[in-house]
């Protein structure tokens, strides 16, 4: 290859025009780019292993300019570029509006390719965007398929609520240890994320303020609580409110848990109306209504958000894959590594199946008993290691039921070795 391959000449001092023809005899044309938030790179490839020209130019100022050039090639240019973060995607908006095919690769193949393609394991760039066309020529890219309305509400509405869902949770965390110093006691009654709790601390700041006026906060659970909350257990609230081993509280203490309770209870009412949001925009999709019932309607709204349908893998096995959870082993000689998970493709889609896991685990006798006897079978291994056995089972469960098979655990985990009915 020659030595100026990576020598980028911008957009602004380059004579466009010319370049087109240049190109005009050209059958094929790759153009591709390594994004970046303000210069972005790239190179024009009418063969898989030369570089033709390498380009730069300032995001805002010329982007609009690129576009409208390479749009005047026709369907004979085609754009490839990673999908990393959002930089690119106002420039992969014109160009589908302009026509022009846009291809994306996978960032862990231009990665392992930066010593393959020129011996030298350097990285930067004008050599990122070229690995990209080098790849997308040997056919190791899939074109990008633009998002539809209906999908682009569901992911606003996911990203809405894992934005509060994260704060939330933080708030509980602070809250137990909170009630661990002024009231142990509390926690053991009623569940941290209880609505009758947060309003509870939000309205009197502690156990001193309930039992200070023990009518008004045993009104006040019974109109919250409604129904669902037994007389029992506010009698044992007031009780240890009286009686609490816990740190008297100063004002301003009591102050700042009733804070915090405030802000954990706004932020749990926008949780739940950002999950009603997602719930109800999924309800059209026939494939999210097969998958909702096994792992929820959030769960499966996220899958196929973050690693497409799950109906377009060819089977079980690659969205397996698709979702990290296939194994490696590092081997060599006598040394034999142990089996981990490649983690490919977003953490949020392993971060909702393992929620799903666990909640398949406590609700289901049959994968209860299988996950438990894992443990037994395996001394040294951790719950942790059992229960990613249990998510990669179940998310090879979910790529036939978004196929239309009906979900049963009995044919993830045999009941007959297990010893149940």
């Amino acid at each position: 290859m020659s030595k100026r391959t990576y020598r980028a000449k911008s957009v602004k001092t380059l004579d466009l025009d010319r370049l087109g023809k240049e190109l005009e005899a050209a059958q094929r044309l790759v153009f591709s780019l390594d994004i970046a938030k303000d210069v972005m790179f790239a190179t024009l490839k009418v063969e898989a292993e030369l570089v033709h020209t390498t380009l730069k130019w300032h995001h805002l100022e010329s982007t609009s300019e690129v576009v409208s050039w390479l749009s005047g090639f026709g369907p004979r240019v085609e754009v490839a570029m990673e999908p990393s973060g959002t930089y690119g995607d106002t420039l992969r908006w014109h160009l589908e509006r302009s026509g022009v095919a846009v291809y994306q690769v996978s960032p862990k193949k231009v990665k392992d390719s930066r010593e393959i393609y020129d011996g030298v394991p350097s990285s930067h760039d004008a050599k990122a965007a070229a690995i990209i066309g080098w790849l997308h020529w040997q056919g190791r890219s899939e074109l990008w398929p633009e998002r539809s309305d209906v999908d682009r509400h569901m992911k606003a509405a996911v990203e809405t609520l894992r934005l509060y869902q994260v704060p939330f949770q933080r708030c509980l965390n602070r809250l137990e240890g909170s009630l661990a110093r002024y009231w142990p006691e509390l926690g053991g009654i009623l569940s941290l994320s209880s609505v009758t709790l947060l309003e509870l601390l939000q309205e009197f700041g502690g156990p001193s303020g309930v039992a200070a006026t023990p009518q008004r906060a045993g009104a006040l659970m019974r109109r919250v609580g409604g129904n669902g909350l037994a007389s029992t257990s506010i009698d044992r609230v007031l009780s240890s409110s009286q009686e609490t081993l816990g740190v008297a509280m100063l004002a301003s203490e009591c102050e700042a848990l009733q804070a915090l309770a405030g802000e954990a209870r706004r932020l749990q009412q926008c949780v739940r109306r950002a999950r009603e949001q997602v719930e109800a925009l999924s309800q059209g999709d026939a494939e999210l209504q097969h998958l909702a019932p096994v792992v929820g309607k959030v769960t499966a709204v996220v899958l196929m958000l973050h690693n497409g349908r799950l109906s377009a893998y060819r089977n079980a096995r690659s969205f397996e894959k698709a979702l990290g959870l296939n194994l490696k082993i590092r081997q060599s000689g006598k040394y034999s590594g142990q089996l981990k998970l490649t983690k490919r493709g977003p953490g949020v889609g392993r971060q909702y199946l393992y929620l799903a896991s666990l909640r398949l685990i406590k609700d289901d006798p049959l994968a209860r008993a299988w996950y438990e006897a894992k443990l037994q079978r395996d001394p040294g291994g951790s719950k942790k290691k059992a229960l990613v056995a249990v998510m990669r089972k179940l998310a090879r469960a979910l790529w036939w039921v978004a196929q239309g098979a009906p979900f049963t655990t009995e044919k993830l985990f045999d009941a007959r070795r297990l010893k149940m009915a």
